[in-house]
């Protein structure tokens, strides 16, 4: 705290009393305070990803409202009150309570079925776009220079993340011999890890929660000289300081689950970038492909 009760940054209350301490000091709220504590009492599993300007839109008061409130409840403003409330939905809600949140309705929301399907499709489609509106083109280029030029490249990612990293190198494999998934099981992926040095291009995938073997991969391949491309949700993840090139791309909790189609479209448009790097090598690979799917009688014509 400092000499006027505010919170310095980067200081936490507690995660879990953060909607307690809003409704035992909504008696002293302004009325534009009372609203916005009684719009977030009411949106528990969405206020969290609000920017300023949105929840005073949502909440019907103005920006400086927002910046007071946040300052009585013990905050020095509102990243730092909007970056404990994410803290909440990321690491300390269980899957159980955020489906929880998501059966208790918000007031005047339709969670019908439908509507339900309705809304996570529309999640989807716009974490896709958030992709293509906030992907640094020059971290593009330079992660597809990194992947021409190695020897190997290795796709890492466990818990959650691991169904991205499997469609990345499924995509990635058709149009390059170099990429292998790091498998789940330990000894093989320790042999793997045995092999990289600074020839070898690693891609480190991980959502919070972040799984520990991921950032203890990461670090060792780091330190075998590989070069590391991170592909994490927020600037906060242990990946991005032992990244060479680094790629944000949030996955807002929906339910139960995660929204990762950003995630899976940034590596399927990856793969289609890379294979315009030398064409011939590409094709040939296309063509193995092609030639194992048809002699190994894996599709019905």
């Amino acid at each position: 705290m400092n000499s006027r009760g505010e919170r310095a940054p980067g200081a936490s209350i507690a995660p879990d009393r953060i909607i307690e301490r809003i409704k035992a000091r909504s008696a002293a709220m302004t009325h534009g305070q009372a609203q916005i504590a009684d719009y977030i009492i009411n949106h528990p599993s969405t206020f969290c990803f609000l920017s300023v300007q949105e929840l005073a839109a949502e909440a019907k008061v103005s920006h400086a409202t927002v910046i007071r409130f946040c300052k009585t409840l013990g905050y020095a403003g509102f990243s730092d009150f909007s970056r404990d409330a994410q803290y909440i939905m990321k690491f300390e809600i269980t899957v159980a309570n955020r489906f929880g949140l998501e059966q208790t309705p918000d007031k005047g929301a339709d969670n019908s079925p439908v509507n339900l399907f309705g809304r996570a499709l529309r999640m989807e489609a716009d974490s896709i776009a958030g992709v293509a509106r906030n992907i640094s083109m020059e971290n593009v280029e330079e992660c597809l220079d990194m992947m021409e030029h190695a020897e190997s490249i290795y796709i890492l990612a466990r818990m959650s993340s691991f169904p991205i990293a499997l469609h990345f190198e499924n995509t990635l494999s058709k149009v390059s011999f170099k990429s292998t998934l790091v498998p789940e099981q330990t000894l093989q992926a320790a042999a793997i890890l045995k092999r990289m040095n600074e020839n070898s291009l690693l891609f480190s995938i991980a959502y919070a929660r972040y799984a520990k073997d991921t950032v203890t991969y990461t670090d060792l391949a780091k330190r075998k000289g590989a070069r590391i491309v991170a592909v994490t949700n927020s600037l906060a993840s242990p990946l991005v300081a032992l990244s060479d090139v680094s790629f944000i791309i949030p996955s807002p909790p929906f339910s139960f689950i995660d929204i990762f189609a950003g995630a899976f479209s940034f590596t399927s448009a990856l793969s289609i970038a890379f294979s315009a790097y030398s064409k011939q090598d590409k094709n040939d690979s296309l063509s193995e492909f092609a030639r194992i799917m048809a002699e190994g009688d894996h599709v019905i014509e």
